[in-house]
């Protein structure tokens, strides 16, 4: 022992220490680290009392609370609701937590995963929301002797960028119903770009027949949002809404014990409120959504629009491996079909993509697109509204016309990467609005813009008496609160622009009114939009136009066409007097029938109480000729 202390450079009752640590122990378990030389329990650690009290409140959020979260940092939030004096840090109440045994499970291992929406660039780029929705099905409700158990199935959704989410639990979810709770959740918080689904059938419609789209599908294209269908055994792609579902699963379901459905609504609903309140800044900050227009109507039969089906590109390939490539397949019409590759690292690789006809949906060549410029601006519509400080000029600026569908070529080649986006998906004048007013661009915070007015509600309607205010209206604004891509000055200029623009503005406003006989009766032939109205100067009926300008406002693209109002209005004035000619002569002798009716009527009137005036006086002389003249009161 001598011998291995001066080997090792240490005393003699060093070497005999360790010794003692390995009596009894094979040398690969023994534990040889430093231990420290001042007492076990260390002076600083937290009393007893502090400890059984921060076990009593876990327990309690644990049964209790409505989000059922339980962790270190719910603890700490309930101690500081409490008003509990000397509240430990977050990592000391984790320490408690894990001395106590009170830790469930292990410590995950988190691995960088994929930008969200990697497989839609524009989703990707948050600038527009998915909401992704899914059917957990398999619940039952224990019913008591001599009767039938309940089945419960719950509808749960739930937003990629915001995390907003929604569920309706039900005894059974069907497409009507499904259609139902997606048009309410709309109503109330706008619609999204995309709506995510699986492969079952309710969404998708009957597996039995090909080339058929359900109800819920035939919605969407009706209310202008693009269906997305997942891969079928593939995970990512619905990983927000199965998280989702296991978090509704063990909040809701596992924690309580259910007799009705009507009490795990009854849950559900306060669990989704909680929910939303504790998300409600990434609600806030999430990408802006667009209303319900007021004259939609559900038209199952008009299929109009896109519909992604997200497919693997390698068969049987696992969900493990860093590259997986998967194609999207963009049925653009009902006869046309685009195909186009992404990796999940990132369109940086090269793709490929083809357009082919309905029928062949699985091509054995993939042949290359025309040449097309790229069409995407480096810098963002906040910079570019300094240069073009009008809404529609942004968008021609920002998105180009579509191009028209030709014919692909007949060789397979491969097309470089600046030559992919032939098409960008064109943005709405108002989504360019949205992203000009959103204040989180300027790097501030706001809360209490969107107020509810009570005497503006109405019964019934979730999303009536809602008001917004302006960044100087909030009840919470602060400044500076986020790294912003504008600084507060210029986002202060770019909404005084647009109030001088707009024209219900107080400056500057546009002029309304005219001497068009059919302002917003007149309907574009070609689209179906309605038709504007428009003067060139003061001689207003030489120069009156109706033009339809929908698309040129809404996307940046061209107008559809223009025609002179003072012949169309002549033509219709004409036609309307020719129309009404026969029935002139018949409408005034009735009406000159009424005149005299109500005269005659008038006349009568005043004759009857002159009448009774006379009367009234005569009555009046005789009884005070009848009166003794002794008895008469004199003045």
């Amino acid at each position: 022992m001598r011998h291995a202390a001066r080997r090792f450079g240490v005393s003699l009752s060093t070497a005999q220490r360790w010794v003692a640590r390995c009596v009894d122990e094979r040398l690969d378990r023994a534990d040889l680290r430093d231990k420290r030389s001042g007492p076990s329990r260390p002076a600083n650690r937290t009393r007893s009392t502090v400890e059984n009290r921060v076990l009593v409140i876990r327990k309690k959020l644990k049964e209790e609370s409505d989000l059922g979260e339980y962790g270190a940092a719910a603890i700490e939030r309930e101690m500081v609701r409490l008003k509990i004096k000397r509240i430990p840090s977050l990592r000391t109440i984790g320490r408690i937590l894990e001395r106590r045994g009170a830790v469930d499970g292990k410590r995950r291992v988190r691995r960088s995963p994929p930008p969200p929406g990697w497989y839609l660039p524009d989703l990707a780029a948050r600038n527009v929301e998915l909401d992704s929705f899914d059917i957990v099905e398999g619940l039952v409700i224990r019913a008591a002797a001599g009767k039938r158990p309940t089945g419960v199935e719950v509808f749960d959704g739930i937003s990629l960028h915001g995390g907003l989410m929604c569920s309706w639990p039900r005894s059974g979810i069907t497409a009507k119903n499904t259609i139902d709770s997606l048009l309410a959740h709309w109503r109330e918080f706008g619609l999204p770009k995309y709506a995510q689904f699986d492969n079952d059938r309710i969404f998708a419609g009957a597996h039995a027949r090909a080339d058929t789209f359900g109800r819920v599908i035939r919605m969407c294209l009706s209310i202008g949002v693009t269906p997305v269908f997942a891969p079928p055994r593939e995970s990512g792609f619905q990983a927000a809404i199965e998280n989702y579902n296991g978090r509704w699963q063990a909040k809701v379901w596992a924690r309580f014990e259910h007799d009705s459905i009507q009490s795990v609504v009854m849950r559900s609903r306060r669990f989704v409120a909680a929910a939303r309140l504790r998300s409600a800044v990434r609600i806030e900050s999430a990408p802006q959504r667009r209303p319900i227009a007021r004259d939609w109507r559900m038209d199952l039969q008009c299929l109009r629009g896109m519909v992604i089906f997200l497919r693997g590109a390698v068969e049987g390939a696992s969900h493990r491996a860093s590259h997986l490539q998967h194609n999207v397949l963009q049925a653009t019409s009902l006869d046309t079909l685009n195909v186009m590759s992404f990796w999940m690292s990132g369109p940086n690789d090269v793709p490929q993509y083809g357009q082919y006809p309905y029928q062949t949906i699985y091509p054995k060549t993939v042949p290359a697109p025309a040449a097309a410029r790229p069409l995407v601006s480096t810098a963002g519509p906040e910079q570019r509204f300094r240069r073009q400080p009008r809404a529609r000029r942004l968008g021609m600026s920002t998105h180009a016309p579509p191009r028209q569908a030709t014919a692909p070529p007949e060789p397979a080649t491969t097309v470089p990467l600046e030559q992919l986006w032939t098409r960008i998906p064109p943005i709405r004048r108002q989504e360019l609005l949205g992203q000009l007013t959103r204040i989180i661009y300027a790097g501030a915070y706001r809360w209490g813009h969107r107020a509810t007015d009570r005497r503006k509600t109405v019964p019934g309607k979730a999303a009536s008496g809602r008001t917004f205010k302006s960044h100087d209206e909030c009840r919470v604004l602060i400044r500076d609160r986020f790294p912003g891509y504008i600084t507060w000055d210029e986002f202060e200029k770019n909404q005084r622009k647009l109030a001088e623009n707009s024209a219900m503005g107080k400056m500057l406003s546009a002029p309304r009114h005219g001497p068009s006989v059919l302002a917003g009766l007149v309907v574009c032939g070609r689209c179906g939009h309605r038709m504007l109205v428009s003067y060139a100067n003061t001689a207003a009926i030489k120069t009156l136009r109706y033009s339809c300008q929908r698309d040129a406002i809404d996307y940046g693209g061209e107008a559809c066409q223009s025609l002179s109002g003072a012949a169309l209005e002549s033509l219709v004035v004409a036609r309307l007097l020719q129309a009404v000619a026969p029935a002139s002569l018949e409408l005034s002798l009735a009406a000159g029938a009424d005149i005299e009716r109500e005269r005659k009527q008038l006349d009568d009137h005043w004759r009857q109480r002159l009448e009774r005036s006379r009367y009234e006086v005569e009555q009046a002389r005789r009884q005070y000729a009848a009166v003794d003249p002794d008895h008469r009161l004199e003045e």
